[in-house]
């Protein structure tokens, strides 16, 4: 995910980023946090940190990831 997201960002200026999660597992919180300083990396201007709402938990369960931004 992050060579992906690293890759799309190239050369561009990352407005907002967010960071999702779901569970509460200590592996999961690591990575939230892995993830944020990831972010922190791109000088992103606003970095936002939140839970995926439970529909999605529903299908795909505890430990889910992801990244959201706006960039130009």
């Amino acid at each position: 995910m992050m060579e992906i997201t690293s890759n799309f960002w190239n050369g561009k200026t990352v407005e907002m980023a967010a960071v999702y999660y779901s569970g509460n597992s200590s592996n999961t919180l690591e990575w939230v946090e892995t993830l944020k300083k990831f972010v922190m990396n791109f000088n992103v201007k606003k970095i936002y940190v939140g839970k995926i709402v439970p529909s999605m938990i529903a299908h795909v369960g505890p430990g889910l990831l992801g990244i959201a931004s706006l960039s130009r």
